[in-house]
Formats: C-alpha cells, structure tokens, sequence
C-alpha cells in the first residue's frame, strides 16, 4: 500500500474530556474514531496557549526551544517568529515525497504562512501578516456599547470593554467559516487520493475557540437547566498563585450560575458542531476509498476551563481541566 497518507484535524480550545465516554456533550464522531483507533486519556499540551502550542506540534519542540510564547500577531507579543533552524514535520514529509494540503488556522508564526513550510494553502486563517506593524486581530476589538452595563453573557474585561462570551450566531451551520474550512480540505481530498504520491491533509478549524457564539441547533442543543456545575466549581483558590484569583474575581465572577450553565451548553453546542464537521471529513474519506491507508489524528492545540474552578478559557492556571 505504500506510505500512508495522514488527516489531521485539529480544532482550537477544545477540552479533552468531552470526547471521553460518558460526558454529556455529544461526539459521536470523536467517539467513533475512538472505537477503531486509540483514545490517549492522558496527553498534555505543553503550554494552554494557541500559538506556541501549534509551534510545538509543528516542530516537536518546547517553547523554549521553537521561541514562540504567546500569540505573535497581538502587539503582546513575546517573540513574533519563530527561531532561526526550526524545521517543521511538514518539511520533512515534503522532502519524502508526500503532497501537502493546509485547510484552516496556522497562528504558528507571524511572518510565515504554511507555503513557507511546505504547504498547499486552501482556506487558511491566522496566517502570517508579514507586517512588522504588529497588526491587531478583529476578535480583539470590544464591542461598540462598551460603555454600557454588561448583558447577558457577557462580561466586562478591564481595558476591553464589554465582550460576548456566548450566544446564538445568525449564521446557518453551512455559513460559518469553520463549514468553509472543511469542505475546503473536503474539496481537495479527491485530487489528492487521485495522485500517485502519499498525502498529508490538515483541517483546523477556529471552533471552540471563545466565543462560544454558534448556530441556533447548537446554541438550544443541551438545557441549561440539566448542566451541572464542575465539582471544583466552589474553588475560591485562596490557596494558590493571585493570578489565579484574579482571572475569577475580575472576569468570571461577572456571571450567575444562570449564565454559567447557559455557556457551558454553548460550548458544548460549539464542541458538537465540531464533530458534525469531523463526521463529514471522514465521510468524504471514506467514500474516496483512502481510509484503509490514511492515519487520522484528531486533537486540539489546547483545552478550555469551561466554568471549571470558576474560570474560562486558558491561559496562566494550569488545572488539569484546561
């Protein structure tokens, strides 16, 4: 059969545990894979942050070594490039004779994009800016009635204004960019089976990422009502580093219980909503009559808090749940 081509689909801030068996949140796709293959229970990112985590997945190192420590494309920026002799897994395969196809996120590196390293680029985003001006990203951006008292869901981020945690997207599922993502690496698959030369295909899309900002089938999909609170949940951390207790006091301490159920069954909708997009990626694989020699490798660059010791996203605490 030859060498074997490889899928990676890597979403962004998904927690591990919701694609355990007997989570509440819905992953039938996740779950199928693991049937057939291996589920690692066990695996750490090396740091819960997006950009020097992909580094570490695209070059094997530690950030200490590839240089990347936070986001480069955020005037915080610690290191915007990675650097000088980092090689990447994808120039290797390319020097193997593989063909290489990149769908969805890089974030790895603020000069480069995956065509610097190899890749095909399809539909990418967060892709170098080749601008030393240290361009700012449109998430970032408060909302315009910052100045107002906070709604539902949203919370006052000093410096920031008001921001939307989660809610219902007006967008259909086949509108958001993460449907375009992968039906973009979906619509390449055919030439890239079709070729005579083994292939890599990465899909990353930018979901769970934060905000948990969805389609009304995954925003209503789970009950507030029924979502049960992490059984850390009462942790005032008192007990250890300050940085700790001010990412809850400032931040996450803005919202009820209320409305920390209703984001948990956001993100849970979102992390559903990966899945489907997952099913349909091995779908089209099944059906291109490559599965039998393609190693699929599903992940995440990092996990997510989800109301676990009061807190959300990732970044300084580093609990087991992020």
């Amino acid at each position: 059969m030859g060498q074997p081509n490889i899928l990676i689909f890597m979403t962004d801030q998904e927690q591990a545990q919701v694609s355990f068996p007997g989570h509440p949140c819905k992953t039938p796709n996740a779950d199928r894979l693991a049937k057939d293959g291996v589920l690692f229970r066990d695996c750490y990112t090396v740091t819960a942050h997006c950009c020097p985590s992909r580094a570490s997945f695209m070059s094997g190192l530690y950030p200490s070594r590839h240089g990347i420590f936070n986001n480069v494309n955020t005037h915080t920026a610690i290191n915007r490039d990675l650097n000088d002799g980092v090689v990447m897994f994808s120039e290797g395969l390319k020097n193997a004779g593989y063909n290489l196809a990149f769908s969805g996120k890089w974030h790895v590196s603020n000069s480069e994009s995956p065509c610097d390293r190899g890749w095909e680029e399809l539909h990418v985003g967060a892709r170098g800016e080749r601008d030393p001006g240290h361009p700012k990203m449109d998430r970032f951006r408060p909302l315009e009635d910052a100045e107002g008292p906070r709604g539902r869901g949203q919370v006052m981020r000093p410096g920031w204004g008001n921001i939307q945690v989660y809610g219902t997207s007006k967008q259909t599922y086949e509108e958001m960019n993460d449907h375009k993502i992968v039906h973009s690496a979906i619509d390449k698959l055919p030439e890239l089976v079709n070729d005579d030369a083994p292939w890599c295909l990465f899909v990353g899309p930018n979901g769970p990422h934060d905000p948990f900002i969805v389609p009304e089938k995954y925003a209503t999909m789970y009950d507030p009502d029924e979502v049960a609170l992490p059984a850390n949940f009462a942790d005032r951390m008192e007990d250890k580093p300050r940085i700790y207790q001010r990412h809850r006091k400032q931040l996450w301490d803005q919202f009820g219980e209320d409305e920390y159920r209703e984001s948990i069954a956001h993100y849970w909708g979102y992390c559903t909503m990966m899945d489907d997009l997952f099913g349909e990626m091995l779908d089209a694989l099944d059906e291109s009559g490559a599965a039998e020699n393609t190693l699929v490798l599903r992940m995440s660059d990092h996990g997510e808090y989800a109301g676990a010791h009061g807190l959300y996203c990732k970044g300084g605490p580093a609990f087991r749940e992020g």
